[in-house]
């Protein structure tokens, strides 16, 4: 498809198919709670709340150069976006939104990837530079202005936590279309960070404070994703038919809100 990928990730529902296309999600919540982006943020690609319960609210001064899709999308004042997919929420002042369509099928996306099952692996603290190979780690730590470089492959950590200025990117030439982290528990990013991967936190993602930093790749929360303010997010989606995908948001998730 237009992402790179040998097989379509695009599975045909009642809904335009770039909004039930996992791959067009720079930014997806996947839980109950609200998802927020900050203020003076750019997306380049699609920002959704995946289900029935919860929302998703933009602030200020945010330029999504794609679509917002949710149930519930509050939007705050001066933004500019191409399309809104939603069935309810609230429009602020001096907005500019190509068109606003409703209603939309809930949930936007019938699968997501299945959340493996993990335990063990070692703790890694990052001070300088450490470059890791695919496999199962315990807390990840990534220090100020320290950077993780990470081979291609599908990786499990328990956490992720950084600090500001800190960089988790791909060796060589390769992209963060190359890489996808499943967290167990929060990733949690410092100021002004460089981010290339894709990431699916089983808990909260949330990206900066003041200064939110540049992220590349997608970014998927099991419990809310926040963006801190002034950041950059560009789609560069791992190819997810390579993945296990489930209905509901893990594998052992019998029932629940989806």
């Amino acid at each position: 498809d237009g992402n790179g990928c040998t097989t379509s990730d695009d599975i045909t529902v009642s809904k335009p198919a770039t909004v039930a296309a996992l791959d067009s999600y720079v930014l997806m919540g996947l839980g109950t709670l609200i998802d927020d982006v900050g203020n003076n943020t750019i997306i380049n690609g699609a920002v959704g709340h995946r289900g029935n319960t919860g929302s998703m609210t933009i602030n200020n001064n945010i330029q999504i150069n794609g679509f917002a899709a949710g149930k519930i999308v509050n939007i705050a004042g001066n933004n500019t976006i191409t399309t809104v997919y939603r069935n309810s929420g609230t429009l602020g002042s001096g907005n500019t939104i190509g068109s606003i369509v409703t209603p939309v099928t809930i949930p936007l996306v019938p699968e997501v990837p299945c959340f493996p099952a993990f335990s063990g692996g070692s703790n890694v603290t990052v001070n300088t530079t450490q470059t890791l190979s695919p496999g199962t780690y315990n807390s990840v730590t990534v220090n100020n202005s320290a950077t993780l470089f990470l081979q291609p492959g599908v990786y499990k950590f328990s956490k992720i936590i950084t600090g500001n200025n800190s960089s988790i990117i791909p060796t060589g030439t390769n992209s963060a279309q190359d890489i996808f982290i499943f967290v167990k528990n929060d990733m949690v990013t410092g100021n002004g960070n460089i981010v290339k991967a894709n990431v699916y936190a089983q808990k909260n993602i949330i990206l900066g404070n003041t200064s939110s930093g540049t992220f590349q790749g997608a970014f998927l929360a099991k419990g809310k994703f926040t963006t801190g303010n002034n950041g950059v997010f560009t789609l560069e989606p791992y190819c997810y038919s390579n993945l296990s995908l489930c209905a509901n948001r893990d594998m052992f998730e019998a029932s629940g809100d989806i």
